[in-house]
Order: C-alpha cells, then sequence, then structure tokens
C-alpha cells in the first residue's frame, strides 16, 4: 500500500521539479491556455449571435491580451481589394485610414498568408516596432479582412505566434461569414473539455 501511494505521489513531485525549472516557459503556456479559455464565451456568442461587430471586437481585444501587443486592429476590404476600412481598434485612439496598398496589407492580401513586418511601419503618430498581418477569409475563400497586431511586448512574434494568430483570424473569418453554426457549437464543447489535454495544447 505504501509503494502504491508513493507511485501516485512521485509523478507529482517529478512535474513539480520540471515545472520550477521551467518556469518562465509554464507561465507563457498558462497564459495561452487562460486566453484561449476566455475564447469560450466568445466563440458561443458566433455561435447564437446575429451581434457580429460585438463578436468581433470581442475576438480582437482577445488577440491583443493573448500576445500581450500594445496595438491591434480589423480591416474589412471592399470593392475587390481597392478599399480597406478599419472597423476595429483596440489601443488606437481614433480609427486607422489605410489602403490595400500600402505595407504589409498588400503583401499580406498578394500572398494570402500571415506577414510578419520587417521594417518599422506607421499609422498617424504610432509607429509598429513590431507587427503581424493576417488575412481573414470568407467561406468562399475570398479574403474579407486583414487582422493586424502591433509592438508585441516581449519582442519579435515567433512561427508559434503566427500558428496561434491564425486561429484567431480564423474565427473572425466564422464571425463575419456565420452565425449560428453547428461547427461552432461543437467546438465551442471540445474548448471546454479538451483544453487540457496536451493534444489539444499542441
Amino acid at each position: 500500500q505504501e509503494q502504491l501511494i508513493m507511485s501516485i505521489f512521485s509523478p507529482v513531485i517529478q512535474f513539480s521539479i520540471q515545472n520550477l525549472t521551467s518556469l518562465d516557459k509554464k507561465r507563457k503556456h498558462i497564459n495561452i491556455l487562460n486566453n484561449i479559455l476566455s475564447l469560450s464565451d466568445t466563440i458561443e456568442q458566433i455561435a447564437y449571435s446575429s451581434d457580429c461587430q460585438k463578436c468581433i471586437g470581442d475576438l480582437v481585444n482577445s488577440a491583443c491580451d493573448a500576445f500581450n501587443v500594445e496595438f491591434g486592429a480589423l480591416f474589412l476590404l471592399e470593392k475587390e481589394y481597392s478599399k480597406l476600412n478599419c472597423c476595429i481598434t483596440v489601443g488606437f485612439s481614433e480609427r486607422i485610414a489605410a489602403s490595400p496598398n500600402d505595407k504589409p496589407f498588400c503583401d499580406c492580401i498578394s500572398k494570402r498568408s500571415p506577414i510578419l513586418n520587417d521594417t518599422t511601419v506607421t499609422f498617424g503618430n504610432i509607429t509598429a516596432k513590431t507587427a503581424i498581418s493576417l488575412p481573414i477569409f470568407c467561406r468562399s475563400g475570398e479574403i474579407k479582412g486583414i487582422l493586424l497586431l502591433m509592438n508585441k511586448s516581449s519582442g519579435s512574434f515567433s512561427s508559434n505566434d503566427v500558428k496561434i494568430a491564425k486561429f484567431y483570424s480564423s474565427l473572425c473569418g466564422c464571425a463575419i461569414s456565420v452565425s449560428r453554426t453547428e461547427i461552432l457549437k461543437l467546438f465551442n464543447r471540445l474548448l471546454k473539455d479538451e483544453y487540457k489535454s496536451a493534444e489539444f495544447f499542441q
């Protein structure tokens, strides 16, 4: 019986040691998990609500919190990619005037993929030292908008950041394209039930 008890406690002790030796890494993982969990309510709103604007605003705010960025914005593409309309901002005091021909938006549209800026980008009196631009696709595969995240507090965006940011841009696309969808209801249930597993996190 004592051996059985020890066999139960030993993995807990091992986990505690690993947790202490990689505390910073664990904190980052916990922060991401907490932000993913906070998405559950937003996803449920997308699935059941017709208030698209509020859902998208919540998603942009969640993305900014997840990456601890100073600024965030969501632009809608209009008139066959000839116009960018800024509809959501986080951190900015006013909406941003931008053109689809400006960098990094033109690269994001032409390559249909996330773009990490390699030079500083200026919007009015605000300069982005680090930024990521992500295309938002509608169900037909057309680019409907662009999600912009700027000035990450801990430095540059990593390849892992890009993967997680694509998750947010995909949800923005869902919020723009559809509501009351069974797929989002299913995803929301999986998020609640499986978020603790290593497989889901990976």
